[in-house]
């Protein structure tokens, strides 16, 4: 793809990525961004899809008889401040790309400016989709259900995410289980309030939620096999008002993760038995309530083996890793349950351009040199895949 890929051309993805780097909006809130891939992607004669989910985007492009590949970017950012101090920084307060989605857009319209400018030889159809709510608002799971991929007839389904945790060069694919289940908790304990010199008259919501915790850390070291990886995690306590006072209340919120739905679902059968029944013992109510969930991001075998060797084939791809796994959770899960396909993690970390902060801080920002790298792995596996 070097031929396509010049220097005015990784310019327009760096200035593309900067201008939604510096105009951020909110998950369901991407109206501006999708105004503008809408008419980037007119202008480039792409068939656009606006009314499916939302804010979401879709261009169509076909190159005659052969099968749909679905290319998938987000668009949403985070309500963080940014600390950066970057030229390019966000002008929306408490809001921010701060996980690549911004870098994600450039390289998909850089796909799409390239497809539409040179002639790749695909038989085919090719078919962008621009993808609202990722952080935690399943979008994923409202696009596969809109029926827009059905209506075009896809048949497989790729996406890349940016990832500052590995130097820029570096490409991440695994077969199988790649990214974990998120499921997020919150369980209510509901006492009976006293003095706090007088126990006995009161049923301590404290007591019994700091032995729920104590006892959740039990369910991944004694209830899941050593070898499978998954983890339970209480973020938030929340009780009282006051140091003499036992409260009536206590409320604890968390996640747990894991790369396959029997562990999943082993987990949270264990969550729901130890609350309810730590809630018994000692004499107190408790409420379970399960949140948004994005299930395990398992990627095909075939097709992840067609994205590493479109990495292989790609200038600038110094190293292709098959055999890693991460604990961070994705809803591209939701498109392969329903589609084959797989996602890969592209290396955008650098020290030395300050791109090594971890995703989701108000100090992340990317090595603009993975762009191009993105663009090439998606042009290379769109001539796999289509035949060019």
């Amino acid at each position: 793809m070097k031929s396509y890929i010049s220097e005015n051309f990784k310019n327009h993805l760096i200035q593309l990525r900067r201008h939604f780097h510096m105009n951020p909006e909110l998950s369901w809130k991407e109206v501006e961004t999708a105004g503008f891939i809408s008419k980037y992607l007119i202008e480039r004669e792409f068939k656009v899809e606006n009314n499916f989910v939302s804010t979401s985007v879709a261009g169509y492009k076909s190159y005659g008889e052969g099968p749909c590949v679905v290319l998938r970017a987000d668009m949403d950012a985070l309500p963080i401040q940014e600390k950066t101090g970057a030229s390019y920084s966000s002008k929306n307060d408490n809001v921010m790309h701060a996980c690549g989605h911004d870098g994600h857009m450039a390289m998909l319209l850089g796909v799409a400016d390239i497809l539409a400018r040179k002639d790749l030889g695909l038989r085919g159809s090719v078919l962008l989709v621009f993808q609202p709510a990722e952080e935690g608002g399943a979008g994923g799971q409202k696009v596969v259900e809109s029926g827009i991929l059905e209506k075009y007839k896809a048949k497989e389904a790729y996406s890349i995410h940016l990832y500052s945790g590995v130097e820029t060069g570096t490409l991440i694919c695994p077969s199988g289980e790649f990214l974990a289940s998120a499921d997020e908790f919150e369980i209510i304990i509901s006492g009976k309030g006293s003095h706090g010199a007088q126990p006995h008259l009161g049923d301590d919501p404290i007591v019994a939620a700091s032995n729920i915790v104590l006892a959740l850390q039990s369910v991944v070291s004694r209830n899941t096999d050593p070898l499978e990886s998954s983890v339970v995690t209480v973020g938030q306590f929340k009780a009282g008002d006051a140091h003499n006072i036992i409260p009536e209340l206590a409320v604890l919120s968390g996640t747990f993760r894991a790369f396959n739905e029997s562990t999943r679902d082993m987990i949270l059968k264990r969550v729901r038995e130890l609350t309810e029944n730590i809630g018994r013992a000692y004499r107190v109510k408790t409420l379970f309530k399960l949140f948004a969930s994005y299930p395990p991001t398992v990627n095909h075998t075939e097709n992840s083996e067609y994205f590493r060797n479109a990495a292989l084939r790609t200038d600038g791809i110094k190293k292709v890793v098959s055999d890693k796994k991460l604990a961070v959770a994705e809803d591209f899960s939701f498109y392969l349950q329903k589609y084959p396909g797989a996602m890969s993690f592209l290396g955008s970390g650098n020290k030395d351009k300050a791109a090594s902060h971890p995703h989701h801080s108000p100090y992340f920002d990317i090595d603009e040199d993975a762009l191009t790298l993105g663009v090439g792995m998606f042009l290379n596996l769109l001539k796999e895949r289509l035949g060019g």
